[in-house]
């Protein structure tokens, strides 16, 4: 932010400079992470004789990760807005993502603006933006989610024609915007920022966990002696495993998110509360289900 930016001083040698940084970044069930400072290269750009770059940074609290990316200029007292060319003329940033599932992909932004001046960014692929390609920052001094310009109400989409790996590339709009993550999903109802409206629009699938399916039959007996898939009031070895190798499947029937079954101890209140009803507060999960580490998301 402008507040900050004798703090932030950036010497630039060319007009344009690649540097490289992380590696390859994976697609898995239609959903895409990135932690933006995760990026595979970046370009400086000049404007009127000042060089812009997006550059990695931990200053402002409340990013995820190991910190985030500023679009900056070498002039700490310059600021600028690119409308026009952005992908030639402006600083640029690239990310290598593989997906295995080909398709649209709708972009969410995670970033921090000051005000509506130092709050936009263009995204694209391969080096070529979409038709619509502006997100903006639309909640100022804060962290916040945004996938559309402002006053739009169409989300920026990219489309991903085949499996394989692909360049996404983001460009300043304006400087001096922070951006902490990037996500993209498949589902057009997804959102990042929820709302009051965000589950009405989900398609839910609730699952009782030990009952759905057994994907790792090593923890069958961890902790729990009464393992019996004959016995409808004892274990059946559904866990946290079974669920994730079956997400594919629950995403075919149309839904778009999952309920699960308490995953925490059960047993002292008889192996007959299995199925869900009844559980202890403050307790980890009970081992056959897979613990806490398979849980983490």
């Amino acid at each position: 932010m402008l507040s900050q930016n004798y703090l932030r001083l950036f010497l630039a040698a060319f007009f344009t400079l690649e540097v490289v940084a992380f590696a390859q970044i994976s697609e898995s069930n239609g959903v895409v992470r990135i932690e933006a400072e995760s990026f595979t290269s970046s370009t400086v750009r000049s404007i009127s004789g000042i060089n812009y770059s997006w550059s990695t940074y931990a200053a402002t609290p409340g990013f995820s990760g190991g910190g985030y990316i500023e679009a900056m200029p070498s002039d700490p007292n310059s600021v600028t807005t690119v409308t026009t060319s952005w992908e030639t003329t402006s600083p640029q940033v690239n990310y290598s993502v593989t997906f295995s599932s080909p398709g649209t992909y709708y972009v969410w932004i995670r970033g921090y603006a000051g005000d509506s001046a130092s709050a936009g960014v263009y995204v694209g692929l391969n080096g070529t933006s979409p038709a619509n390609a502006r997100i903006d920052i639309q909640q100022f001094n804060s962290w916040a989610w945004a996938n559309t310009a402002p006053g739009s109400g169409t989300p920026v989409s990219i489309n991903i024609p085949s499996a394989g790996s692909y360049t996404l590339n983001l460009w300043m709009r304006d400087a001096w915007l922070d951006i902490d993550r990037i996500l993209l999903t498949r589902n057009p109802n997804f959102s990042a920022a929820s709302d009051a409206n965000f589950w009405r629009n989900q398609n839910i699938y609730q699952i009782i966990t030990d009952r759905f399916y057994n994907g790792d039959t090593t923890n069958d007996l961890a902790g729990l002696p009464n393992f019996n898939v004959s016995n409808g009031g004892q274990a059946h070895g559904g866990d946290f495993k079974g669920i994730e190798r079956k997400l594919d499947y629950i995403q075919a029937l149309g839904a778009t998110a999952i309920w699960i079954s308490p995953g925490i101890k059960k047993r002292k209140w008889g192996l007959s509360r299995l199925r869900g009803h009844g559980f202890l507060c403050g307790e980890s999960p009970d081992g056959y289900l897979g613990g806490l580490t398979e849980s983490d998301p």
